[in-house]
């Protein structure tokens, strides 16, 4: 495919959370090198997306039912001792009790929201973003700072195809990745321009340790 004739979108913030200086950065650093190489590159906004989080969460996540979803598929899994973390998840889930109506209602928000978006980078290709606001979680910490996740959830709300790479390091050596996602169906966008992408960061590169 022509590369060269791209129209490239870039998001920083997704209105919840506090976004590294080293994410930030490598994101900058990475979109102004690809302006050598496609048609346009263009830091926008796209509306609310941390609108992402509360649908995501309420709908798939929690799931409305008092977590009895999910400890349905614990017992056919035999699972009798859940994780500190699965455990943690539960008592959260056991507080989410939804209508059918109300259940309804949030996957007509997901459909509106999916809408949106397409309206909102109808002049582009691809939209790039970081993975999350923060490197790495350390572990167990993931579910109280599940909101630092809002970027990813964004396509784990729409289904776009998004291919991750590593783009940089933090200044601890952890590495940094973005997310370049294409409109629907347009899976080979993505890996292509995935490519470029690779040639000028790097790609992945062994840990200093």
């Amino acid at each position: 495919m022509n590369i060269q004739s791209l129209r490239i979108a870039y998001i920083v913030e997704d209105g919840l959370s506090n976004i590294s200086e080293d994410i930030i950065e490598t994101l900058v650093q990475t979109t102004k090198e690809l302006k050598k190489h496609v048609a346009n590159v263009e830091c926008v906004e796209i509306g609310n997306p941390q609108d992402a989080y509360h649908l995501l969460w309420e709908a798939f996540y929690l799931g409305g039912d008092q977590g009895q979803g999910t400890k349905k598929i614990l017992s056919m899994l035999g699972v009798t001792k859940p994780s500190t973390l699965m455990q943690e998840f539960l008592h959260e889930a056991e507080k989410s009790i939804l209508s059918v109506t109300q259940f309804r209602n949030l996957f007509r928000e997901i459909d509106l929201y999916r809408i949106k978006l397409l309206e909102s980078l109808q002049n582009y290709d691809v939209l790039i973003s970081p993975v999350a606001s923060t490197v790495a979680k350390k572990h167990g910490t993931a579910l109280q700072e599940c909101k630092d996740m809002t970027h990813c959830m964004i396509h784990s709300l729409t289904g776009w195809p998004v291919t991750v790479l590593r783009c940089g390091t933090s200044k601890d050596g952890l590495p940094i990745g973005l997310q370049i996602a294409a409109k629907p169906w347009q899976d080979h966008v993505s890996l292509a321009l995935t490519t470029i992408i690779e040639s000028i960061t790097g790609g992945w590169q062994p840990p200093n340790i």
